[in-house]
């Protein structure tokens, strides 16, 4: 009985641990090889697998199944590694999902406001906000007109720069009712006191 409910908290641990995880969640946005090759007169694209990537994301960029993917490149079905080359017959590409470039509009920078991130593979707005100490929130709106979640590798993002305070406060005059006396090294409150 004990035994059942230790491996039943292990479990729900590992559970957590998985879905709070966002690593597991990112995948790198894949984007299709402009490369071609023929080969005994069929038409292939020549894919290299980037960091990040997985089978799926890779079938659905090129609007394949994982089967016809998995068909054309047996060696995958043990798993993907970086820098693996991968060849998708063209014919079977879906010409619905040709990733058209991406029209990003070009806001004026703004150095003294924001910072300027290049993405890198994996990093999520998540990321970027715990990185810089500021919400997801603000970096959302700090890119108006921008689908966050569709940017391509090296986009610079902006990053709102956190404020600090600048100005010397100036504070009330001394109250001539209270008693103020410097604090000098080895006092402590009781031989103020």
């Amino acid at each position: 009985m004990i035994l059942n409910t230790v491996k039943i908290r292990v479990l729900f641990a590992a559970l957590i641990l998985l879905v709070l995880s966002p690593d597991i969640w990112s995948q790198a946005v894949v984007e299709r090889s402009r490369n071609k090759v023929v080969i005994s007169g069929v038409a292939y694209y020549l894919h290299e697998v980037k960091k990040g990537e997985t089978i799926y994301s890779i079938s659905k960029a090129y609007g394949i199944t994982i089967d016809q993917l998995t068909h054309e490149n047996p060696y995958i079905s043990g798993g993907l590694r970086e820098g693996q080359s991968l060849r998708i017959p063209e014919s079977l590409v879906s010409s619905a999902t040709t990733t058209q470039p991406i029209n990003i509009p070009s806001a004026p920078r703004d150095e003294e406001k924001f910072i300027y991130h290049k993405l890198q593979p994996g990093e999520t707005i998540y990321f970027l906000s715990k990185t810089y100490s500021v919400s997801e929130n603000d970096i959302v709106n700090s890119n108006p007109g921008i689908d966050i979640n569709k940017l391509p590798l090296g986009y610079e993002i902006a990053i709102p720069r956190k404020e600090f305070m600048n100005e010397k406060m100036n504070f009330a005059g001394k109250d001539s009712q209270n008693y103020y006396h410097k604090v000098t090294m080895g006092e402590t409150m009781a031989s103020i006191a």
